[in-house]
């Protein structure tokens, strides 16, 4: 699954300058990126079926986070977009403009996992205080 993902990556900036991660070649985008995002998904499942787990408390941290990376990573996206990000990184190697988009990632991610720790759960927590009284 990681060597298809990396030659989807490959095959987006060879073959597609790029454009299928700009929402361009929908159908192209969901084979390229599909196959190897599901042999992803289903390798992760299954070395957690046999008892085995990459970063535990990460995991559980990011599970439950998903929803607010699901909520924010377009927010954020296209405020860094409007700020001009896509148009200073254009300027540099596609290995520059990769490492500074995996850099958002993970800011987007650590981001996520901060709103969900120290605002959704407390919040979660409360209502079902309330709702028991």
């Amino acid at each position: 699954g990681i060597v298809l993902w990396l030659l989807s990556a490959w095959i987006n900036t060879s073959q597609f300058e790029g454009k299928l991660i700009q929402g361009y070649f929908v159908i192209w985008r969901v084979l390229v990126f599909g196959l190897p995002s599901i042999l992803l998904v289903a390798g992760l499942v299954r070395l957690e079926h046999a008892g085995r787990t990459f970063l535990p408390r990460f995991s559980m941290l990011a599970g439950g986070a998903s929803y607010a990376i699901y909520l924010s990573h377009t927010l954020i996206l296209t405020a860094t977009q409007a700020m001009g990000l896509n148009r200073w990184v254009a300027q540099f190697s596609a290995g520059v403009a990769q490492c500074v988009f995996l850099l958002l990632i993970a800011l987007i991610v650590a981001y996520s996992m901060a709103h969900y720790r120290w605002l959704e759960r407390p919040l979660h927590k409360r209502f079902r205080q309330l709702l028991k009284s």
